[in-house]
């Protein structure tokens, strides 16, 4: 049987993000699903690493999140960023040490703010689909847009090769061209090749 590419490809544009944190605004009056729909884009944490977040893994002073026991293996640490550590700080003055930081209360709550944001209206390819999973994808499609090495992105998603992070790749097309660009400019700037206008050829 031909082999059939089911990965997850979408990811959140600025607007679809603001739709959907808004919608999840309306239908959550206690913020829970908006604090972690935003602690999943700002860490690019898998649904489980999420959940399974307790408040020794945190180290307020380092603002540093210590993910262990994940999908391929391997313990990571990641930093958070100014959203993900206010969100945390407000989370765990009320727990104790080894309480879960985040509960997945109400999942319908995240599948009807999808639903009533359009975002999947008339999507019928699973891949396009905005689902939970699709916030880790913006979080590295925006890093790799942003210019960000795909190594530099693998390592903080924990994928187990870079060759999964590849699916990213396209992203980030502008990136080659740079390259060999810069090799061009190094010869001209910094070790004096000159060359011959050849710009008459292509008149």
């Amino acid at each position: 049987m031909p082999k059939f590419d089911n990965r997850r490809q979408r990811f959140l544009n600025d607007t679809e993000m603001s739709i959907l944190l808004n919608q999840l605004l309306l239908l959550d009056p206690s913020k829970n699903w908006y604090e972690i729909s935003l602690f999943a884009v700002n860490t690019g944490l898998r649904r489980g690493e999420i959940f399974n977040l307790s408040a020794i893994d945190i180290d307020l002073p380092s603002k540093t999140a210590y993910i262990l026991d994940t999908k391929s293996g391997k313990n990571r640490n990641i930093h958070l960023n100014n959203i993900a550590f206010n969100i945390i700080l407000r989370r765990i003055c009320n727990i104790n040490g080894n309480e879960k930081i985040f509960y997945p209360k109400n999942p319908r709550t995240f599948r009807k703010a999808v639903k009533e944001s359009g975002l999947n209206k008339g999507i019928t390819d699973l891949r396009q689909k905005i689902v939970f999973h699709s916030f880790r994808h913006t979080f590295a499609s925006w890093l790799i847009q942003s210019g960000f090495p795909l190594a530099l992105v693998s390592k903080m998603l924990g994928h187990s090769s870079i060759h999964v992070t590849m699916r990213y790749a396209h992203l980030a097309p502008s990136q080659e061209n740079q390259a060999v660009d810069l090799i061009g400019y190094r010869l001209e700037n910094n070790i004096g090749i000159e060359l011959e206008n050849y710009a008459h050829y292509a008149e």
